[in-house]
């Protein structure tokens, strides 16, 4: 091939150029373990897919008394494998991990020309400018980012002057299966991220939220939820929604039709009690338009009116501190208020218009075991008798 023998002769006047001896009798490269180290850490991914591929590869080629190796893309070999009596070789010519196979460093070889030239080379024999690798073969061929960005080389080397069309097949198709593997293991990091950020997400809301199947059984379901049905994620998943929600059915029917189900008051029962809540449902659909599921998100109906009374200003303000008197009466009425804000009886209070009924009502309130909760004003006077 002219134009290949053309770039090999350019290859050969540099290293020409840049003074390198023919005679030089050694690879190796001067680099300490840390800082061999951390190349290897900056291309984990990369190298972890590589001995993946090269690991299926080895007893193919066993035959070829082959081995295996990978560079960065600046030619430094980050990993090497195959049969011992050619490792036994390599390590003699320097050819081992932290070595340098690039021009500059090594001469004329299939792997320098890949890194220069971004293309699949094989090359043996006189084809290499450095004497000690006369009587071997090279085969190398780039391995890309999913970016196009050249991460390193996939190369192999055998004892043989003679070159082997085969093997040469075999690289190129070792650097495309790293590149399918390394694009896998970047989609499947990113599915875990974005998992990782969504079930974030989720277990930070305030209010619980179910995944469950068109059967009603939990798929997922977030810390909150979790923690309102006082039991552990592990014992809910797989289990049906309506341990909890005797309704579900017919939340699933109205979602099952595609329709999205908003505040709607709905009883839960956990433990011996039965709680209100306020519900959302929404559909969960295939990308083809098939129901999946149905999404389930709920709050405590007394959060939701807690809710609105901070945000509307019906508050209890006033305390019995507040209810400051000098006579008798209005200090036994004081005092009677107090015991009976304990009760959770209803209590009725009575008076003209601007004699304090609702100071005694916000501070009966504040007092009681309610406090924490809303305190909605009626003004029974604003209501018809009719």
């Amino acid at each position: 091939m002219p134009e290949v023998d053309h770039i090999i002769e350019e290859s050969k006047l540099r290293c020409g150029d840049n003074l390198l001896s023919v005679d030089k009798k050694n690879l190796s490269s001067d680099i300490s373990e840390r800082v061999f180290d951390s190349i290897v850490k900056s291309n984990k991914r990369f190298v972890k897919s590589g001995k993946k591929i090269i690991i299926r590869l080895q007893p193919v080629v066993n035959e070829f008394n082959v081995v295996f190796f990978l560079t960065d893309n600046q030619g430094r070999v980050l990993s090497i494998n195959g049969e011992e009596r050619l490792l036994a070789f390599c390590d003699e010519i320097g050819l081992r991990k932290g070595s340098v196979l690039k021009e500059t460093h090594s001469g004329t070889q299939a792997v320098a020309l890949s890194i220069r030239d971004e293309s699949v080379f094989y090359t043996s024999g006189d084809d290499h400018y450095l004497n000690i690798l006369k009587k071997v073969s090279f085969s190398a061929a780039p391995v890309f980012s999913v970016r196009k960005r050249l991460l390193g080389v996939a190369g192999a080397m055998w004892l043989t002057k003679k070159g082997n069309t085969a093997l040469k097949g075999v690289v190129a198709s070792a650097a495309m299966a790293i590149e399918d593997t390394l694009a896998t293991s970047i989609m499947d990091q990113q599915l875990q991220d974005s998992l990782l950020y969504a079930f974030t997400i989720m277990n930070s809301l305030s209010f619980g939220m179910v995944a469950v199947n068109t059967g009603g059984e939990i798929e997922w379901i977030n810390d909150t939820a979790c923690n309102i049905f006082n039991v552990k994620r592990t014992l809910l998943l797989n289990q049906s929604i309506k341990n909890f929600f005797k309704d579900f059915e017919n939340i699933r029917k109205i979602t099952i039709s595609k329709r999205i189900v908003l505040d709607e008051e709905v009883v839960f029962t956990i433990g011996n009690k039965r709680l209100k809540y306020s519900l959302n449902s929404y559909p969960i659909e295939s990308q083809e338009g098939n129901m999946l599921g149905v999404i389930l998100s709920f709050r405590e109906m007394q959060r939701v009116i807690n809710l609105i009374n901070k945000y509307t200003g019906m508050q209890a303000y006033f305390t019995f501190d507040d209810i400051i008197c000098e006579s008798e009466s209005m200090k036994s009425l004081k005092r009677y208020a107090k015991r009976i804000a304990a009760s959770p009886t209803t209590i009725l209070i009575q008076g003209d218009s601007g004699t304090g009924k609702e100071v005694f009502a916000q501070s009966i309130h504040n007092a009681g075991e309610r406090r924490e909760m809303g305190f909605v004003a009626i003004n029974c006077g604003a209501i018809s008798p009719n």
